[in-house]
């Protein structure tokens, strides 16, 4: 708009006319520095390509009370969504009301995350790009991306930040804080400790035990934290990229061997314990005691009851594979009797029947992790 000045009692017809040819000759150019910048296809070559990639990531803590999720602590009202269909998965992608909105491009990202090794992960998340600015605001400073698992948005980058990472490399990381976020390693967090296959491969409960690894979160422990042990895993199986990774600690065993292990937790989620049932018997006048050897494929929570026939009492204990240490025992009187331990670094573990009182048949039920 022109605003026509009175100068005393004449007005400058001409004078206006000038005005108003600046002002038009001025819009473009007005409109050309507001204009909000344009975003990149996904490059699906650029994952893998990079040797020595150095990405510093965050995991957003778990925020605690009632949470709407119409409303999003993360992603404004007004920025760009909408849900793309790639591999068979609807994936959301947000942009940053700072870009403009391109649903060839945001497709493009869609198809890349709908094709990274996955059991339908993508369907839950939301990928919100933004720029480096924005996304330090939401993910701390020095960052170059996050991952909310709140509302399982992960925080990612267009072009590359200060530490080099192809937005693509950096979209596998975190979407490997996702795979963990959705999966279950009872009885410890998969999203702490990585998904149970890949955990038990790393030795991850021993370590946590013997201060070889942390979960705090601490930036002191970022390499040898085994969140970010298994998001560098995962994206680097998810690439194929030779095995070198300067953020993280080699204690974090990989090539192939933990790239298999990784890709199986990511394709096949670990479907919890396994029961098995047998029988026996205690004869009157023979022994008193009798051990039972149990298979534990993967590291986790051991059960094992038994129920006897009537009038007698049989206790348990629960014994590590060297039949050396007890896990767990119970001598609770009656038919019926029960122990459980979490078992670590132990595949063999053995039951200790005793008879207490009686004679006759028993049945015995153990839960291991199953492979």
């Amino acid at each position: 708009m022109v605003m026509l000045r009175n100068h005393g009692s004449r007005f400058t017809v001409a004078a206006a006319f000038c005005a108003a040819l600046i002002a038009v000759s001025a819009s473009p150019a007005a409109a050309t520095s507001q204009a909000r910048a344009g975003i990149p296809a996904a490059n699906p070559a650029a994952l893998g390509s990079q040797p020595n990639v150095v990405i510093r990531d965050r995991v957003l803590p778990r925020r605690g009370g009632a949470h709407s999720a119409a409303v999003s602590e993360i992603i404004p009202t007004n920025a760009s969504t909408g849900s793309y269909a790639a591999n068979g998965m609807m994936i959301k992608i947000a942009f940053s009301p700072s870009y403009k909105p391109d649903a060839a491009k945001a497709q493009s990202w869609a198809d890349f995350i709908g094709s990274l090794p996955q059991h339908g992960d993508a369907s839950s998340l939301t990928a919100y790009f933004v720029p480096l600015r924005e996304m330090q605001q939401l993910c701390g400073d020095g960052a170059d991306a996050c991952y909310d698992p709140n509302e399982m948005v992960l925080v990612l980058l267009t072009a590359p930040p200060p530490d080099g990472a192809a937005p693509e490399e950096l979209i596998a990381h975190e979407f490997g804080h996702h795979i963990a976020n959705n999966r279950d390693n009872a009885p410890w967090s998969a999203d702490s400790w990585g998904p149970k296959r890949w955990a038990t491969y790393e030795g991850i409960c021993q370590g946590i035990a013997n201060g070889t690894f942390f979960t705090d979160g601490a930036d002191a422990h970022y390499e040898v934290d085994p969140s970010e042990g298994w998001a560098e895993t995962y994206r680097a199986a998810a690439g194929q990229t030779p095995a070198e990774w300067p953020i993280v600690s080699d204690l974090f065993k990989h090539g192939e061997p933990a790239f298999r292990v990784a890709l199986s937790d990511a394709t096949s989620p670990w479907a919890g314990n396994s029961v098995q049932r047998t029988s026996g018997r205690f004869y009157r006048g023979r022994s008193k005691s009798q051990r039972v050897r149990i298979a534990v494929p993967l590291d986790g929570r051991v059960s094992v009851a038994v129920a006897a026939g009537r009038g007698m009492d049989i206790d348990l204990g629960l014994y590590d594979g060297s039949y050396s240490r007890p896990l767990a025992s119970s001598a609770r009187y009656g038919r019926k009797d029960g122990v459980a331990a979490n078992v670590c670094g132990q595949r063999t573990a053995y039951v200790r029947l005793t008879l207490a009182k009686g004679s006759g048949s028993f049945k015995l039920t153990t839960s291991t992790p199953a492979p």
